[in-house]
């Protein structure tokens, strides 16, 4: 997109080569190809309508949760101005807002029309669109607790309005259409009285001065809470408070902010992210500990190694006859000149854990075919990525404690696959255990999952993974990765499975940490 006659005629502002740093909070990124303030939605509808679909488009707020990489966007940037900010009542316990109003605007409004229930969203730093979207909430609070409806422009540039139980709320999570742009959305709250309201929103605000640092250039929260923990702890207990690269920085005041202390790039604030979620599943914190001389649970450092990295894993199982899916290493440039595989067929890191990084290519996908270079995937990530044959059928994860198999674990994924968010978002997959699958399958993975954690010498607890296509029987069944540092909150996998053959969490850690003491 290098002139303006390759964009559609708008009523709106058109701006090539948009700086979007001064957009967001973290006042750092690159320009964006295009920034489209539309006039009103008929503008925005006609615009999506006719412009190209290979052209990435992305909607932005008011830039609280957000980095833009310093290359900037190849694509277009669609901001909802003034004309889509303006919030009414519409009786006593009802507002219609527009998808560019703030937070704080919709609760003074429902604070001025004597609503309740809408205080927590003063402490939301976004937009109606972006809250919309992801389930906003805070301090007891959530959007799918007040929503009605909402109205959304697609990519395809047609109007759609989705009622609550269309949107399949979860933690932080809709299964809002991809690409769709939220214009407007209607809150039910309830009567109440404006001092109270307003006693309770002076509260959330005061509160949010006193622990987090709002003063300071920020994207907000960083870091998911894991299941039972909440993510600043742990950062705060892995001693990253304060923690800086460049001019990027662990909050002192909050240890899930990272803040911009004045001239930091993004590419120091994304350093400083993957920095302090280092994994603990490559060797990195397994060698610190050796040399520290430190006993630790689970695997060692060269399990650790060779486990983290799928080529290897491979090449240390399947001449003992552990099936996996045949792979190849491909360049990433290469992709966006032919394909490596006949679709579909699965990208991923060759070392990265929690599915980070993974993309299912298709026919139908809205990669391109090729696959575009603009397009969003590991490819922009990566260099080098392991591509695979998809296998269809179903997800099925095998425990070993010791030296047993404990049970199979079917993963029902409610959307998409078993990707990131999959994992770690509550109420996207569904875990049946034991899986509902012939015994003679659950043997042999149970059979294939103990066999491979004797092969790398896996200690304390490992969790295989696995794809079954069940029109194949036995023949069907391929193993993906050993996870090595699997989840051990309790009501993660392995406890899970604990449970299910009759031991309960605090036996399970027992047994873990008496093997590394030995």
């Amino acid at each position: 997109m290098n002139a303006a006659d390759t964009l559609p005629a708008v009523r709106g502002k058109l701006t090539a080569k948009a700086p979007l740093a001064p957009l967001v909070w973290f006042k750092s990124g690159g320009p964006a190809d295009w920034l489209f303030e539309p006039k009103d939605a008929e503008d925005l509808a006609e615009f999506l309508r006719d412009l190209d679909p290979a052209v990435p488009v992305m909607a932005l707020g008011l830039g609280s949760n957000l980095i833009v990489r310093d290359g900037g966007f190849p694509g277009v940037v669609v901001r909802l101005g003034k004309a889509f900010a303006k919030v009414d009542a519409l009786d006593a316990t009802t507002l219609r807002c527009g998808g560019g109003a703030s937070g704080i605007l919709v609760s003074s409004t429902a604070r001025d029309a004597s609503i309740a229930g809408m205080e927590f969203l003063r402490s939301i730093p976004g937009t109606v669109g972006g809250f919309v979207r992801m389930n906003g909430g805070a301090y007891g609070g959530e959007v799918k607790d007040i929503l009605i409806d909402c109205d959304v422009v697609l990519r395809s540039g047609e109007h759609r309005t989705l009622r609550l139980p269309d949107l399949g709320y979860t933690y932080r999570h809709s299964e809002l259409p991809e690409g769709a742009v939220v214009i407007g959305a209607t809150f039910r709250g309830r009567p109440g009285k404006a001092q109270a309201i307003q006693a309770e929103m002076d509260r959330i605000s005061a509160s949010r001065e006193a622990s987090q640092p709002l003063r300071s250039k920020t994207g907000g929260s960083t870091f998911k809470n894991p299941d039972g923990h909440k993510a600043w702890q742990l950062v705060d207990e892995a001693g990253c408070r304060g923690f800086a690269i460049g001019g990027a920085q662990v909050s002192e005041k909050h240890t899930n902010f990272l803040i911009n202390t004045g001239d930091a790039t993004s590419a120091d604030i994304e350093a400083l992210g993957e920095e302090v979620r280092v994994p603990g599943e490559d060797g990195t914190v397994q060698g610190m500990l050796d040399l520290m001389g430190l006993k630790y649970t689970h695997s060692g450092l060269v399990t650790s190694v060779i486990a983290i990295d799928k080529e290897l894993t491979k090449q240390a199982l399947v001449p003992h006859g552990i099936p996996m899916p045949t792979g190849t290493m491909v360049d990433s440039e290469s992709l966006f000149t032919v394909d490596p595989l006949p679709r579909p067929y699965v990208l991923k890191p060759v070392n990265e854990g929690s599915s980070v990084g993974v993309a299912i290519v298709r026919d139908d996908s809205n990669y391109g075919n090729p696959i575009a270079r603009e397009a969003v995937g590991p490819w922009q990530e990566f260099d080098r990525l392991l591509a695979e044959p998809f296998i269809k059928g179903r997800e099925l994860t095998v425990a070993v404690l010791g030296d047993t198999a404990l049970a199979v674990t079917e993963l029902r994924v409610k959307s998409g696959f078993y990707d990131y968010d999959a994992k770690y978002t509550d109420g996207l997959t569904e875990h049946v255990c034991p899986a509902d699958v012939p015994d003679d399958v659950a043997q042999r993975m149970k059979d294939l999952a103990l066999q491979s954690h004797r092969l790398l010498g896996c200690k304390g607890a490992s969790r295989s993974d696995f794809r079954w296509d069940d029109e194949h029987g036995l023949a069907g069944i391929f193993l993906l990765e050993v996870n090595t540092q699997p989840g051990m909150t309790p009501l993660s996998l392995v406890p899970e499975q604990g449970r299910a053959v009759g031991m309960d969490y605090a036996e399970l850690v027992e047994r873990i940490v008496g093997e590394a003491l030995t």
